[in-house]
C-alpha cells in the first residue's frame, strides 16, 4: 500500500458528502485517530481535540489536521458534527458545548457503522488477537490486491497508520466491545476470536457480555457468515441456535479448519479432515497461531487461495505493541506487548518461552489497566506469570476511574503466586531494572496504558551507559 494522499482522496471522495466539518472529541485515541484519518481523505473538514499529544495526533496534524490538546468549548466552533470516543465523559465541556448548540454528537461506534454501510463490511471481534487478526486480514486482502479500506486498533507497519481507505469493495475494521458500540455494526462476514471476562464495568455481567456479542452476531445479512474460535465452549455455545452460516477454526478436530503442530512455529492445516499445506507462523504462541488461522479461513471464505494467503504472511511486519521488538543494547533484548488481560499476559509470555527457551531469563515490567479490571481479573492475575522469571508490577494505568478500596498493584504484588515477584513504585523504576537486567536477558515492557515509554527511556539509558564505557 502506498501512503499517496493524492491515491486516497481519489478513492474516498466519490463516497462522502465534502465539506463537512467534523470535530473529534479524544482524536489521540487509537481507534478514533484512524477514523478521523479516513473522513480527512474524504474531503471533510476534520478537527479534534484530546488532553495529551501522542504518535496518533502528531501524524494527524503532519496530513494538516488541526488537532488541540486540552478540551475547551471554543474548539467546537465552526464545527457541524461531533464523534466521542467512548473514553470522554458526558460532561466533557466540548460535549456539553455541543449539546447546547444542537450539534449531532455521535459516539465513535456510530461512525464506524456509518462509514461501514459504503462497502462491505468485514469486522473483527473477540476479547484477544484482534488487532493481530485485523492486521493478518489486511495483509491478505492487500497481498491479493483487493486494496481494502481498514480501520484497525494498532499503528500498521503495513501503512504506516490505524487506517487506510483503498479503492477496494472490502472495508475490513477492528471492533471496540468496551461500551458495547460493536452492536451498532452490520458486517457481512463476522470474525470472533474468543470471549473472556472483560468490560464487566460497562457490562455488569459476564451473562450480559455474552448477550451483546449475540446481538452483534445477530447483525450479520443471511448471505453472510461467522468465522469463529470453535474449541472455546462459551462460543460454541452462544452460536449454537444462530441460524446465520458459521465455520469454525481451532485445534480440535470438530473444527472446519484444524491447526495441527508440524515442528517449531510450524503447523499443518486441515480443512473438512483434508490437509491443505503447511503455514510458517512469524509470531510464536498458540494464541498466535489461532489468530492466523482465523485470517486464512475468514478469507478463504471470500475466495483467496491458501497460497494466498501463505505467501501473503511472508510480508507480515507486525503488529505495534504486540510482541514488538523495540532494540538491543549490552547484550539485553527489549521487547513490548500490548497485553493487559491475564489470559493475554499468560499466553504472552508462553509465547516468549516459545521462542527463546529456558536459555534466556524473562523480566517483566507490568502495568495493570484500569482499577475495575484488576479487580475483576484478581484471581487470574495471581497466576498468569508463571513463564516469567522476574516480574515488576507498576501502580495501576487508571485510564480516568478513580482508585478502589483495597486494589492496588503493591497488594497485588504481595498476592501473586510467583517467587521473583516485587512492586516497583514510578520512582523506583530505572533504579531497580538497571540494577536488574543483565546481558542475555529479554525485557518485555506489557500493559495498555504508558508503560511503552519506560522501556523507551530504558533503551536510552543503557545506551548512554555503553557510551559513557566506550
Amino acid at each position: 500500500m502506498r501512503d499517496s494522499s493524492t491515491l486516497i482522496k481519489n478513492a474516498l471522495s466519490k463516497k462522502f458528502t465534502p465539506g463537512v466539518k467534523v470535530h473529534f472529541v479524544g482524536i489521540g485515541g487509537i481507534g478514533m485517530c484512524g477514523l478521523a484519518e479516513l473522513l480527512h481523505y474524504s474531503g471533510s473538514f476534520v478537527t479534534g481535540s484530546d488532553l495529551v499529544e501522542n504518535i496518533q495526533t502528531k501524524r494527524l496534524k503532519e496530513l494538516g489536521v488541526f488537532v488541540s490538546v486540552g478540551h475547551r468549548k471554543e474548539n467546537v466552533k465552526g464545527a457541524e458534527i461531533l464523534i466521542q470516543s467512548s473514553a470522554v465523559p458526558e460532561n466533557n465541556i466540548e460535549i456539553q458545548t455541543a449539546r447546547e448548540l444542537k450539534l449531532p454528537v455521535i459516539k465513535r461506534s456510530e461512525a464506524l457503522a456509518e462509514i461501514m454501510r459504503l462497502k462491505r463490511g468485514l469486522v473483527v471481534a473477540g476479547t484477544h488477537g484482534k488487532t493481530t487478526t485485523t492486521h493478518l486480514l489486511a495483509q491478505i486482502f492487500s497481498h491479493s490486491k483487493q486494496d481494502p479500506t481498514v480501520v484497525i486498533g494498532g499503528r500498521s507497519h503495513l501503512f504506516r497508520s490505524t487506517a487506510f481507505p483503498g479503492k477496494g469493495e472490502w472495508f475490513i475494521a477492528e471492533s471496540d466491545e468496551s461500551d458495547g458500540g460493536f452492536k451498532q455494526l452490520s458486517p457481512e462476514i463476522a470474525v470472533i476470536t474468543n470471549i473472556d471476562k472483560d468490560h464487566l464495568d460497562y457490562y455488569g455481567s459476564f451473562e450480559k457480555l455474552k448477550s451483546a456479542f449475540l446481538s452483534f452476531v445477530l447483525k450479520v445479512p443471511f448471505y453472510g457468515c461467522i468465522v469463529a474460535w470453535g474449541d472455546q465452549k462459551v462460543l460454541r455455545d452462544l452460536l449454537s441456535a444462530v441460524d446465520r452460516k458459521v465455520i469454525f477454526y481451532g485445534f480440535n478436530e470438530d473444527n472446519h479448519f484444524v491447526l495441527k503442530k508440524n515442528g517449531f512455529m510450524k503447523y499443518s492445516v486441515y480443512i473438512n479432515e483434508q490437509e491443505i499445506g503447511v503455514l510458517d507462523m512469524l509470531m510464536p504462541g498458540s494464541m498466535n497461531a489461532l489468530n492466523t488461522l482465523a485470517a486464512c479461513a475468514t478469507a478463504m471464505t471470500i475466495g483467496c487461495s491458501f497460497e494466498e494467503c501463505k505467501s501473503s504472511f511472508t510480508k507480515f511486519k507486525g503488529v505495534d505493541r504486540r510482541f514488538h521488538k523495540k532494540g538491543q543494547e549490552k547484550g539485553i533484548e527489549f521487547y513490548d506487548d500490548y497485553a493487559h488481560h491475564p489470559t493475554e499476559v499468560r499466553a504472552v509470555l508462553s509465547a516468549f518461552r516459545e521462542k527463546f527457551g529456558k536459555e534466556k531469563r524473562l523480566v517483566v515490567l507490568f502495568q495493570p489497566h484500569r482499577f475495575t479490571r484488576t479487580a475483576d481479573c484478581w484471581e487470574n492475575f495471581l497466576t498468569c506469570f508463571t513463564e516469567a522469571d522476574k516480574v515488576f508490577l507498576m501502580d495501576i494505568y487508571p485510564a480516568g476511574e478513580a482508585p478502589l478500596e483495597g486494589v492496588s498493584s503493591k497488594i497485588l504484588a504481595e498476592k501473586i503466586q510467583h517467587p521473583s515477584c516485587v512492586y516497583c513504585s514510578e520512582k523506583n523504576i530505572f533504579p531497580f531494572l538497571l540494577n536488574s537486567l543483565k546481558e542475555g536477558d529479554v525485557f518485555i515492557t506489557m500493559g495498555a496504558g504508558s508503560v511503552y515509554k519506560y522501556g523507551d527511556s530504558l533503551i536510552q539509558k543503557f545506551r548512554e551507559k555503553n557510551t559513557e564505557s566506550s
